[in-house]
């Protein structure tokens, strides 16, 4: 196979740049273990969560409608935020193996499946953060909008700059492959792969630098979540406290009435 360009093109690729690959794979590592472990963590606050807001269904007195549009609300932003670990993870996996590679062909491989990924997951991607935004806009306790905002608006112009490019190399690449042999070659063949790296590095720090926000968002609601049902707990806990006091008062009266009667 002739092939047009090369990645060894690409200044991350000279052999004067291997620590820098090697620290982008290191960086890669920890990045896929991350977003397992936040798979995780979501999937065990999201089921936590909703098990707590059904059993406050239950309550026939609408004593926490509040709590419940609460965690409504929280268990929609951790959906998103777990749709964009996904995400995270096939693209972190598949550029890992692209930083390696140990034939032109391996390396187009690579750099078309994660092309397709970007193609298939970009307009989800760019909903969901725009979904996150409407959800987080008014929370006043939140403190990374700005952050959200500005990747979105990037994410747009990214989409309207490189869809004709991702849509053509999907719909020659794996379930969407062309029929024609000729056409399948060339598209491996005439692949632009120093364009394709720079989508795929561009696609790469959105999905990083929305990585950390996320995590802080999640935090930051964990927090008001349990800072709210604490507060509810003191309030219920103060008036019984107040119920008390009123019933010990109650009965001194009552006692000090009677005293009075049986002297008088």
């Amino acid at each position: 196979m002739k092939y047009e360009g090369s990645i060894k093109n690409i200044k991350l690729y000279k052999k004067s740049f291997f620590f820098e690959r090697y620290n982008m794979k290191r960086r890669l590592n920890k990045l896929i273990k991350l977003a397992e472990e936040n798979v995780d963590f979501l999937r065990k606050y999201i089921k936590g969560f909703d098990e707590q807001k059904k059993k406050w269904e239950q309550d026939k007195d609408g004593s926490y409608s509040d709590e419940i549009a609460t965690y409504s609300q929280i268990i929609k932003v951790f959906e998103l935020v777990g749709r964009q670990t996904t995400i995270c993870l096939d693209v972190y996996t598949a550029l890992k193996y692209l930083i390696y590679f140990n034939s032109e062909y391996e390396c187009r491989f690579f750099a078309r499946r994660i092309l397709t990924i970007i193609y298939e997951t970009r307009k989800g991607y760019i909903a969901d953060l725009g979904n996150l935004l409407g959800e987080i806009k008014e929370l006043p306790y939140i403190k990374h909008y700005d952050s959200y905002k500005e990747i979105h608006k990037h994410l747009n112009r990214f989409n309207n700059e490189y869809e004709e490019f991702l849509k053509k190399v999907r719909n020659t690449n794996e379930a969407h492959k062309s029929e024609d042999f000729e056409t399948q070659v060339e598209s491996i063949e005439l692949l632009n792969i120093e364009k394709a790296w720079d989508i795929i590095i561009v696609y790469y720090h959105f999905l990083t630098n929305s990585s950390i926000p996320n995590m802080h968002l999640l935090q930051e609601l964990s927090n008001h979540a349990n800072k709210d049902l604490w507060d509810k707990m003191e309030r219920a806990n103060e008036r019984l406290r107040n119920s008390n006091r009123d019933l010990r008062n109650m009965w001194s009266v009552n006692d000090t009435q009677e005293t009075l009667n049986r002297v008088y």
